[in-house]
């Protein structure tokens, strides 16, 4: 799916068995936000110089037993 739009609302649901210590948000690379609620949502205005690319969005979990995941998706932007 390509974006079109210069912001993008982001949301997260997590869920850890053993609990969550910490969830991280990354947009290609950047850490954006963190916290240790089991949502997460961040309103991200798309710079000038991302506006044709491809975004790479990762949010990393880490349990209260020092276990990480992460999960990620390629946007693709297209805002004119």
């Amino acid at each position: 799916e390509t974006i079109t739009q210069d912001s993008l609302a982001i949301k997260a649901k997590i869920n850890a068995g053993y609990g969550i210590k910490d969830v991280s948000l990354y947009i290609d690379g950047d850490k954006m936000v963190s916290t240790n609620k089991d949502s997460l949502e961040y309103n991200y205005s798309v710079p000038s110089d991302k506006k044709s690319s491809n975004l790479r969005i990762r949010v990393e979990i880490t349990d209260k037993n020092d276990h990480t995941e992460s999960d990620e998706v390629i946007v693709k932007m297209n805002v004119l």
